[in-house]
């Protein structure tokens, strides 16, 4: 069996990305973003929820792909009124500290439409998971 190209799952919206080659960037799934906290600036109730506009799929580390390594980084991320990540954060990485600065650079990246609250935009915080994992093809 031969390793080949990489995918990169990411759990953000309901959204549904057109499929690609191996040697591209593989299908990524996207579900609904999840509020996952509230704090005095984050609010956790909204009339309308944030919506991606501007996905940036992470890098795969060359040494994970390499050793064969896959693994997730479940993140929890600040999007600001003006639809921005003003923050971002690791909650849980498997394997630790192999792909959480690709899923951070990835989703610093992203942009939304800003929830809403009353019509006005608001800041809250979302959930995130990536999923890292090597696509595998058999050898003719």
């Amino acid at each position: 069996m031969q390793r080949t190209g990489f995918a990169v799952g990411l759990i953000v919206c309901p959204l549904l990305l057109a499929g690609c080659s191996h040697e591209e960037l593989p299908t990524t799934h996207l579900s609904e973003v999840t509020v996952t906290a509230e704090s005095d600036a984050v609010h956790l109730a909204f009339d309308k929820p944030p919506v991606i506009k501007k996905i940036v799929k992470p890098q795969y580390p060359e040494i994970a792909r390499e050793d064969g390594i896959e693994g997730k980084v479940i993140l929890t991320i600040i999007v600001n009124e003006e639809g921005k990540v003003a923050e971002a954060k690791v909650l849980l990485a498997e394997p630790a500290d192999i792909f959480n600065e690709s899923a951070l650079n990835a989703v610093m990246q992203y942009e939304f439409d800003p929830a809403e609250k009353d019509g006005e935009p608001i800041k809250v915080q979302v959930g995130q998971t990536i999923v890292f994992k090597l696509a595998r093809r058999e050898s003719p």
